[in-house]
């Protein structure tokens, strides 16, 4: 494994003027060919020499620590281990923290953002085709494919629950409104059980969840509720907004344009709890044990559970959902720029620009203090 510079030695001498050099060795380590046999360590393959690295000490080290020759489009995590679909070859792998594939599937198909659902027992991709595909979990092995989608991509992130899957096939009907269908599959056989159909929405379905005991199915100024069990309808709402929406404490988190909502719903009706005004576009929310993290056009925010605004991680670009390893919290660009906030302080912490190839909101996850970057090749980084 490549040479690091410690967590301790960054707080005493890591400055922002380090970042150029920086970007340079990661450049560097980038380009390299990988094994495709195992990760690739950077000690090996890189070429930086000793010098370069004492020279730019950061969280990032001298470079990654291992890479593996993929293009990533999504990443899970479960149990200790990543979960990716690859774009190129089209499959599925399943990635210990040190570099090791425990498994990868033949290919199943294209799996954009977001499209990824991992449980117990299994793990869940939507993929362009009007298919949704799952595999167990453990070892790969295909449990059931279904490639009945209406329309030919997926709306929102699948909901896996006790008895079901669920998906949101999204298709056009005219310059105006969009037509969804809701696809509740079983489980276990991949049949479908019931379909609730939408051919009037005038935006995307941006979620689907469980709240309650309800299932709810967002889009941007409606929110509908259904029996679970039954698919009748319980309840419409549209006196706010919504969108990518998380139910949390019993309660529904909306990020939408950009605005964070906290809504409590009741037996018939529902009230905003607080609303945070931001900027930019938001797109989604992580929660972590003290507060909210936002994500969107201008990088990523830090609320409060009381709607409170804690700080501003500002980026150049959108950002994905970002990823929290001890007191940091990382997030990565569309121009691949990777930056570490402070947790608490919301203060940069380290930089450093990643190879351009690959997906442009190319996603990243952590598993065990290791940070996967899904730029391709895909690059990992041991924070701790």
């Amino acid at each position: 494994m490549s040479e690091r510079v410690s967590r301790r030695a960054l707080l005493r001498t890591a400055s922002l003027g380090t970042a150029g050099g920086l970007a340079g060795c990661l450049r560097l380590t980038a380009t390299d060919e990988p094994s495709t046999d195992r990760p690739t360590s950077t000690s090996e393959t890189s070429g930086v020499t000793d010098s370069a690295r004492t020279e730019t000490p950061s969280l990032f080290g001298a470079g990654p620590d291992w890479t593996l020759d993929a293009q990533g489009s999504d990443i899970v995590t479960f149990g200790g281990t990543f979960y990716l679909s690859t774009w190129v070859s089209r499959q599925i792998l399943a990635v210990r923290p040190d570099g090791t594939v425990e498994w990868e599937t033949e290919q199943l198909g294209k799996f954009k953002r977001n499209s990824l659902a991992a449980t117990e027992s299994m793990l869940v991709g939507c993929g362009y085709g009007g298919r949704i595909t799952a595999v167990e979990r453990t070892s790969g092995e295909l449990l059931w494919n279904f490639t009945g989608g209406r329309y030919d991509s997926w709306s929102a992130k699948p909901l896996v629950t006790d008895q079901y899957v669920i998906g949101v096939s999204q298709g056009d009907t005219d310059e105006s409104d969009d037509a969804f269908v809701v696809y509740v599959l079983d489980r276990t056989s991949g049949e479908v059980i019931d379909t609730i159909e939408y051919t009037d929405r005038r935006s995307p379905i941006g979620s689907v969840g469980v709240i309650d005991g309800a299932l709810y199915v967002a889009s941007f100024n409606v929110l509908d509720l259904y029996t679970l069990d039954t698919r009748s309808q319980v309840a419409s709402y549209d006196e706010f907004l919504y969108g990518s929406s998380h139910a949390r404490d019993g309660d529904l988190f909306v990020a939408t344009s950009n605005n964070v909502y906290r809504y409590r719903l009741s037996d018939s009706s529902h009230s905003q709890v607080w609303g945070a005004t931001l900027r930019g576009s938001v797109g989604d929310l992580r929660f972590v044990s003290d507060g909210i993290l936002a994500n969107g056009e201008a990088g990523v925010f830090k609320l409060g559970y009381d709607g409170e605004r804690r700080w501003w991680g500002e980026t150049d670009a959108f950002v994905d959902r970002p990823v929290v390893i001890d007191e940091d919290v990382f997030a990565l660009d569309r121009y691949h720029q990777l930056r570490a906030f402070d947790s608490g302080t919301g203060d940069l912490r380290a930089e450093a620009t990643l190879p351009s190839e690959g997906l442009p909101l190319a996603p990243i996850a952590s598993v065990d203090g290791t940070l996967l970057v899904g730029v391709e090749p895909l690059l990992a980084y041991e924070i701790r």
